[in-house]
Parts: C-alpha cells; sequence; structure tokens
C-alpha cells in the first residue's frame, strides 16, 4: 500500500449545493478542486440522474461560483459578481449552450426565484457614515490608506471589515431592472428561506447601529399581498424553514444553558400565530470536525410532513427529521457526517461522508429508506493508499463519565515497536471527531506516529449538560484529555510516553496553549489559531463580546480575574514544550495577536518556540486556505514534531 502523502489532498473532491430540477428528474451540484497552478480553488457544475445513479459535468464546463434551477432542462449561472454586479447565463443541460439571462445591479451572495417572476436577492448593503467630518469641498477619503470603524464587530472572520455593512434583502424584478430593498437599511439578515411556491419570504437577523445584538427578530414577506409582518422577537433563532403554509423556527432563549443549548421548535402557521413544540435533543449543523470539506449547502428544509436538519449526535452528524408535533427521528447516516442536503418528493439528496471515504452523493428514500450512492466522485482517489482506519478506545473518566476515543496506529506498526505519538484537539469546543476521515491526521500517521484523539466534556452532540463548558474551560476538559492520554499508553504499550506531541486548532489550540502551562508530559507541541488571553480577545475577536461573555460568565469589567486565569498567557511562566504557533493575519476569530502574546511570552521565558504567520490567510487555513499554504501548514507541523520527537537519524518503528 502507498502511503498517504501530505500533498494527496490536492486531488481530493469537495462537493456542495446539491438542488434538484424543478421535476425531480436530476441533481446540480458543484464540485471543487485545489488547483495548484492558481494557488485556489477550481468549481464545476455537475449533474447526478436519480434513476440510473450517473454523474457528468455540464457540458462546456465554465467557472461556476452560484446556480439555481430554470427548469427541468436549463440552469441559471453566475460564475461570481464583477464591478459590483452579477451576471447570470442561461445554460441549456444537454448541449452546454448559454446564453444571456439577466444581470444584478449586486454583488449577489444569493438568489432564489419568486411566484411572480421576480427574484429574492441578498446582498451586502453599506450604511452612509453620518459622522464622517464635515467638509465645505468635494473630499474623496482614500479608502486603501486607512480604515475608519464604529460598530461591533467591526471585522469578521472570511469578510474581513465589516463596519457598516449589512446583509441585505432585495427583491429584484429582471424585466423592469429595478431592485428593491425588502429588510430595513440597518437589518442585517441572518438567515432567510422561501416557500416551496415561491410565494413567501421568511427571514431573521436584528437592526443595529453600533453593536450587534443576538436578540433577533424573525419576518415574513407575503409577495402576493407585499406585505411584512414580524411573527418573533427577542428570540436567538438558529434556522428557520417553511413546511406547507406553516413555518419553523428552531431558537433558544439561552437561559438555562447560554448561546449554544439545544434550540426549541416553534410552528408559526399562516396567520402568525406561534406555537412552542418542544427543545431539541441535538443541536443542529454539522459539527463533525474534517479537513476535507469545502463549501456550503441547505442544512435545514422543509415539506408538508416537518422539516429535516443536519445535527450533531454523539457518533456524527445525521438528518433529523421533526414533524409538525415535534416528534424527532435520526436519519442516515449514524457515524459519518452530513454536509447539506436537498428535499424534493420524498427523497433527499445529501453530501456526506462516511468511514474512511471522502465526499459522495448520496440519495435517500424517504418511504423505504433506501439509501445509496450517486456516482463516484472520490472512488479513485484513494484506492491502492494506506487509510488507516481509526480503533476506538471509550473510558470512564473520572467522574464516572464514558468519554469517546480513538487511535490512529503509526504505518508499520508492530506491537514490540517503540512510537512517538500525537495527541490531537478539535475546536469548538462544540464540535466532535469520529470516524471519518481526516487527512491531517492520517498524513501523521503514515509518517510513522501514534495519533489519538477524543470527545472531552464540553464536545458537543450528548445533550447540553455534557456540552456545557461555560466557566469550566482547562478543568474538567483538560482531565478528560489526560486520562485519555494515559489511557491510550495502557492500551498501546508501544506507544513511548517520553515521546508525545500534542497539537489543535481555535479551542484545540487554547487547549495545547493550555495544557503547556499545566503539564510538562509533551516533549513538543503545534498551537493553530490559538486563544492564549481571554482579557484582549473579549474585544478584538469577531465574537469575542458575547462568546467570551457567554462562555466565562465574565468580562473585563466585572470578571477580570476570572478570565485572566482561564486565559494560557497567564501560566506561560510555567511552560517548558517546545511549541509551534501558526496563525494567519486575517483570523479575525482568534486573531493574529494572540498567538504574538503566547510567542513573545515563551520566548521571554527562554521556551523554544517558532512562529508561522500566513498572509491572507482567515480563521479556516486548514480547510479552505490557499493549497500552496495549506502544504507550508503541514510541511512546518511535520518538520516540528520529526524534529522533537523522531530519534536522531530519522523515524523508526522500534
Amino acid at each position: 500500500m502507498e502511503q498517504i502523502q501530505l500533498t494527496d489532498f490536492l486531488r481530493y473532491a469537495f462537493l456542495s449545493a446539491p438542488a434538484f430540477s424543478p421535476d425531480g428528474s436530476k441533481i446540480a451540484l458543484l464540485r471543487h478542486q485545489c488547483d495548484l497552478e492558481t494557488n485556489g480553488y477550481q468549481t464545476e457544475l455537475w449533474t447526478a440522474d436519480p434513476a440510473t445513479g450517473e454523474t457528468a459535468p455540464l457540458p462546456g464546463n465554465a467557472a461556476c461560483s452560484s446556480f439555481f434551477w430554470l427548469s427541468p432542462h436549463a440552469l441559471a449561472v453566475s460564475s461570481g459578481a464583477c464591478g459590483g454586479q452579477t451576471v447570470y447565463e442561461r445554460v441549456c443541460l444537454s448541449s452546454g449552450n448559454r446564453q444571456p439571462l439577466f444581470t444584478v445591479p449586486v454583488a449577489v451572495e444569493r438568489i432564489e426565484p419568486l411566484c411572480d417572476g421576480r427574484y429574492a436577492v441578498q446582498a451586502l448593503h453599506r450604511i452612509a457614515d453620518s459622522d464622517a467630518p464635515p467638509c465645505s469641498e468635494p473630499w474623496e477619503p482614500d479608502t486603501a490608506a486607512y480604515s475608519v470603524y464604529d460598530e461591533l464587530p467591526f471585522i469578521e472572520n472570511v469578510r474581513n471589515e465589516v463596519n457598516k455593512l449589512r446583509r441585505r434583502l432585495y427583491l429584484f424584478d429582471p424585466a423592469a431592472g429595478s431592485l428593491v430593498p425588502l429588510s430595513g437599511p440597518l437589518f442585517d439578515v441572518e438567515q432567510w428561506t422561501t416557500d416551496a411556491a415561491g410565494r413567501r419570504i421568511a427571514y431573521f437577523g436584528s437592526s443595529y447601529e453600533h453593536v450587534r445584538s443576538q436578540q433577533l427578530d424573525v419576518f415574513v414577506y407575503d409577495i402576493a399581498r407585499r406585505q411584512q409582518e414580524k411573527v418573533m422577537s427577542a428570540i436567538y433563532a438558529r434556522k428557520l424553514c417553511f413546511m406547507g403554509d406553516d413555518l419553523m423556527v428552531a431558537a433558544t432563549d439561552m437561559q438555562e444553558y447560554g448561546l449554544y443549548q439545544c434550540p426549541d421548535w416553534f410552528l408559526i402557521d399562516a396567520h402568525g400565530a406561534s406555537r412552542h413544540l418542544g427543545r431539541s435533543p441535538y443541536v443542529l449543523d454539522n459539527g463533525t470536525c474534517t479537513d476535507c470539506a469545502y463549501g456550503s449547502g441547505n442544512d435545514f428544509l422543509g415539506d408538508e410532513s416537518g422539516c429535516y436538519a443536519t445535527a450533531t449526535t454523539r457518533y456524527g452528524s445525521q438528518i433529523l427529521h421533526i414533524d409538525k408535533k415535534g416528534a424527532t427521528r435520526l436519519l442516515a447516516p449514524a457515524d459519518g457526517a452530513v454536509e447539506c442536503f436537498a428535499l424534493c418528493g420524498g427523497r433527499l439528496a445529501y453530501i456526506a461522508m462516511q468511514g474512511q471515504s471522502l465526499e459522495e452523493l448520496r440519495l435517500l428514500d424517504l418511504a423505504s429508506g433506501e439509501d445509496r450512492q450517486l456516482g463516484s466522485f472520490n472512488g479513485e482517489v484513494l484506492r491502492g493508499k494506506n487509510v488507516i482506519r481509526p480503533l476506538p478506545l471509550r473510558f470512564v473518566n473520572s467522574r464516572g463519565v464514558e468519554i469517546d476515543g480513538w487511535v490512529l496506529l503509526p504505518a508499520g506498526y508492530r506491537p514490540d515497536g517503540s512510537y512517538p505519538g500525537i495527541l490531537n484537539i478539535h475546536g469548538g469546543p462544540k464540535g466532535i471527531y469520529n470516524t471519518i476521515f481526516f487527512h491531517e491526521m492520517q498524513v501523521m500517521a503514515n509518517a510513522g506516529y501514534f495519533v489519538f484523539f477524543c470527545n472531552p466534556t464540553g464536545s458537543t452532540g450528548r445533550g447540553d449538560d455534557f456540552t456545557d463548558l461555560r466557566g469550566k474551560y482547562g478543568t474538567v476538559d483538560y482531565t478528560d484529555l489526560m486520562e485519555f492520554t494515559d489511557a491510550v499508553l495502557r492500551q498501546y504499550p508501544s506507544l513511548d510516553p517520553t515521546r508525545l506531541g500534542v497539537a489543535g486548532g481555535s479551542y484545540g489550540g487554547f487547549m495545547v496553549n493550555w495544557v503547556i502551562g499545566h503539564t510538562d508530559r509533551f516533549r513538543a507541541a503545534a498551537s493553530q489559531r490559538s486563544i492564549s488571553n481571554f482579557v484582549a480577545n473579549f474585544c478584538i475577536s469577531d465574537i469575542g463580546y458575547f462568546f467570551d461573555a457567554d462562555e466565562h460568565a465574565a468580562t473585563p469589567w466585572d470578571g477580570m480575574e476570572r478570565l485572566w486565569q482561564m486565559s494560557p498567557l497567564r501560566y506561560a511562566d510555567q511552560v517548558h514544550t517546545p511549541t509551534l504557533f501558526l496563525q494567519s493575519d486575517e483570523d479575525f476569530r482568534c486573531p493574529l495577536v494572540e498567538a504574538y502574546q503566547m510567542f513573545g511570552a515563551l520566548r521571554y521565558f527562554g521556551v523554544e518556540t517558532r512562529l508561522v504567520v500566513f498572509h491572507g490567510e482567515n480563521h479556516h487555513l486548514s480547510r479552505s486556505g490557499r493549497p500552496k499554504n495549506r502544504i507550508t501548514r503541514m510541511k512546518e507541523i511535520l518538520y516540528w514534531f520529526d524534529r522533537h520527537l523522531q530519534p536522531a537519524g530519522g523515524r523508526q518503528d522500534g
């Protein structure tokens, strides 16, 4: 078997945005792949036949950033915004012939057809700066030379500068060329949806002037009546979709477990009357960690039977069905990771990873339960490769709680050998590991390392009590990770306890910083997109002002000591572990200054350390960063661990 190489991810196909044709006879989706020549990603539009299972690129395929169905035989396709407008073409499904369709006079982020020939359009809207200095003569500020901020958040991961920007809904009429705002100028639209007939639009978000609120309002707009109504207010909305004439809203009051408690279901009928259906047993979205996904798609859709959502369970992300009485049931897969899906005529087309396979398109018949793969986007990519299967290692922690974990054995493993190992810590902390393919960890195991990982207290998918880590960062989660490491060492005597490393990103990066300040058992560490100082992070992270306050029940003004006690920087004088820091200068979730502080402290105290800063990358470098930077990142990590954990003269298996 050929070992998995660092650069193999360049050959992986990443799938997103599946959508049924109006008659359900075809499925369109986007296929993404790394392009080393352009140092980016190439996106193609593909179709799948649910009857035959065949898949193929659209004839004459060209660059595509978004699409929607016009008829069973044609698609509207855009290659992206240019010059502040977005051009759509009509593309024939059989021939690939293209004809001009219409031009929207904004940079479209999303578009959906309506029943009257118009379209609902989402685009960014910039608010006029009423606080700018007055001038007696024309004044054109040099915006390339400086920026002005007067809102919170003023920066945001991926979107960068968001001061005075709002995601706004419009009604676009291609016949008249008109674009009419639907949401208010100060209103920031978080999510929106249309019903199956395109007769109504539902959306939620908040209107603000200075600080974006987590208390959101839900509106419904009736196309025929041209009337808009607020149907819910002052709740933390998560998702919404139409189920026939009814609207389902997943939302929470945040009273028991804060921002991330499992949402409640609210059914709103066509007259605006609301009914509470109870609480979801699971958090929504796909919380399964992997570095082999790219793009997005629908993850909350409805029909007359109820709504369907991606939900994270103990062992993966599945499709959850909620009926109009609030009853829930889980659909396939049981231990994979569903990214997104489409719904049509009692069938779900979904994109998922299962076992040690990469993303594929699957079709689930909701009546019969038949679940089958359509085509093969990644079937040949891993053929002949040494894909190492995770071995379960479950243990009961010192508090009597069962913790799920897994181990990847090093390539060429022999029980009588001696091997180094790396503890990987997931992000979130509301995320999970499971058994799906994780390129980075496969590369490490194929390079001769034990790789072990678990879901400590604070991970999602096991109910609010287990997930609730507010005020407990670095306590029960740290204990779980250390006890898991002990369990792995007991189970595998060939794992050398003197050659252990620890790695993680985001919350996992925070935990790496915390671990090295509380134990010397690890010989090397790799801290990625990390947090080191919650006092500073509160005001500079795009989510710090509400996330940190919620997670730690403190702000710098009413809980300075609490935030400082939870900050790894507080314990930097106790660190002796050689540590590699990897951070991106456009990461506004865990800003660059967080790595600067920890790096500077370790250098001050004489600890061997190295800081690698990636320019033009954000918080998602390891998953969607430029291919060359993703390669450099992995090379830096492997070099660091090889240098500190492998014996002189190179790797050995004992």
